[in-house]
């Protein structure tokens, strides 16, 4: 069993990792301290050997690399703002990490990592989540689900999201994106009026 999150250590959080093993005892715990701003790992994903994270670091997105032993084979981070809320391990092109990371107030962002944590290809997506079946001004508060619906060599990748509005109000929202960023389209599923999320 693996775990992720942060550690409060009383004035910031650190990012960390941990494994338990079936019966709940702990078997090893990882931490990744940053000395001025608070880090949370949210999100894991495998390519059924090697073990992904991600999450946040100083307001930063942050992606490592692990193994079933707790050893780190890489930590990266990407200036630019987010946070990984979405990551999902793809066998295709020798294996891919698609990440999906919220960045307020810009918007989406959507990132390709190859296993070595190289950046393959990013696509920024304010522009995408800004698409005209929204209406009224808004901005991404969070993603809830990530998942791919198709693989072979043209992926899609299905999501949830939460849309603040300036009223106040939080309202879900559908949306779908192919993996070069192209064919998107997303969908508020409750009224601007309503206070809604969805996972």
């Amino acid at each position: 069993i693996y775990v992720s999150g942060a550690f409060d250590n009383g004035s910031y959080s650190n990012a960390y990792l941990a494994k338990l093993n079936n019966t709940g005892t702990p078997q090893w715990q990882k931490q990744f301290v940053s000395s001025s701003a608070s880090g949370n790992l949210l999100r894991i994903t495998t390519d059924g050997t090697d073990m992904y994270a991600g999450g946040t670091q100083q307001g930063d997105p942050i992606w490592i690399k692990f193994n079933t032993s707790g050893t780190v084979s890489w930590y990266k981070t990407n200036s630019g703002g987010g946070t990984v809320y979405g990551l999902e391990y793809n066998s295709y092109s020798g294996g891919r990490l698609k990440t999906l990371t919220s960045d307020y107030p810009a918007g989406l962002r959507f990132y390709d990592l190859t296993t070595s944590g190289t950046l393959a290809s990013s696509y920024f997506s304010e522009k995408l989540i800004d698409n005209t079946t929204l209406t009224g001004s808004h901005f991404l508060d969070n993603v809830g689900g990530f998942a791919t619906s198709t693989g072979g060599t043209d992926p899609t990748y299905n999501a949830t999201a939460y849309y603040e509005y300036a009223s106040g109000y939080s309202t879900p929202v559908l949306y779908s994106m192919r993996d070069d960023g192209a064919d998107f389209w997303a969908q508020e599923i409750a009224s601007t009026s309503s206070n809604q999320g969805i996972y």
